[in-house]
């Protein structure tokens, strides 16, 4: 099997694709502030990815056929209040993966966001322009335009609101949900902040796709078909789960004192990874069913 390396492996994301990337690649791991489990997702290694010595290191040590960069920075308002520590992960980390990989011609996957958009109109595609509204938004779309400066062969892979089990001690948004209904406490969730929500079983399976075909090349939009507010796509969840509506308590989002600005709507437009990926893209019923089917097990 050829080697795949995976940054960010203890986070949500990261997790799920380390673990099913261990059935087709030799697979491998980094992690910062939490640890991974020691089996079922390939090798681990501690890295800071600020540290160019550390990251050319251990990319030059496994020379890797593929790199996916999935290690970031994600809370909105934590990268507002602490911009220095964002930025040296978010951008200064990219590119010192992006260089490593690049010195040992690496195909390089950047994991990036939604939220490079500024949301206000939605059902965005990858030919419309990028303005982001949030200082997160900011990083990402830095370590977009390093990666297709530095990168020789790469991918820009854009990725909407996810939900899932985690697999590691990271945790998903719609595992605090699923507790909470579970015993009936409110959850309140916006009506006015739209997304395209991306079961993350489903987003792994495309991301190693891309990682695997050289010729894909460029931006793509790894979103779900389905545009929702989160109260709607809430609803969805307490539906599927068998789980009392009336603890779902719909609110605004400008109700809510962040620290940073949000988008309204950063959903996204998908036709382009449809009409090339073999793999196909589930539906939000679908995505919930295997959840559900997931716990059951």
């Amino acid at each position: 099997m050829e080697r795949l390396l995976i940054t960010g492996g203890s986070g949500f994301l990261g997790g799920n694709l380390a673990s099913l990337a261990t059935y087709c690649w030799e697979t491998y791991t980094t992690y910062h502030s939490s640890p991974i489990p020691e089996r079922g997702f390939g090798t681990a290694f501690y890295v800071d990815i600020g540290k160019e010595d550390e990251v050319r290191r251990l990319i030059g040590k496994l020379s890797p056929k593929v790199v996916i960069h999935a290690a970031a920075i994600t809370h909105l308002d934590f990268c507002a209040q602490h911009q220095w520590v964002a930025r040296e992960v978010n951008v200064r980390g990219t590119e010192n993966v992006a260089l490593a990989a690049e010195q040992v011609k690496a195909r390089l996957i950047y994991v990036s966001t939604d939220s490079v958009f500024k949301g206000d109109e939605g059902l965005y595609s990858e030919d419309d322009l990028p303005e982001p509204l949030g200082y997160y938004g900011q990083t990402k779309l830095e370590g977009e335009r390093i990666v297709s400066s530095l990168s020789s062969n790469y991918c820009i892979a854009r990725a909407s609101l996810l939900y899932g089990w985690s697999l590691n001690s990271s945790r998903c948004f719609t595992e605090t949900m699923i507790n909470d209904l579970r015993n009936k406490r409110e959850v309140k969730l916006f009506v006015d902040e739209y997304r395209t929500p991306m079961y993350v079983k489903n987003l792994c399976e495309m991301f190693l796709e891309l990682a695997a075909r050289d010729e894909l090349q460029g931006i793509f939009h790894i979103g779900g078909s389905q545009r929702l507010s989160r109260f709607e796509f809430g609803l969805r969840i307490a539906q599927e789960f068998g789980f009392n509506e009336k603890y779902i308590n719909p609110v605004s989002v400008k109700t809510f004192p962040f620290v940073d600005k949000r988008p309204r709507d950063c959903s996204m437009r998908n036709e382009k990874a449809a009409s090339i990926l073999k793999a196909k893209f589930w539906s939000i019923e679908q995505g919930l069913k295997d959840m559900k089917q997931c716990l059951m097990t």
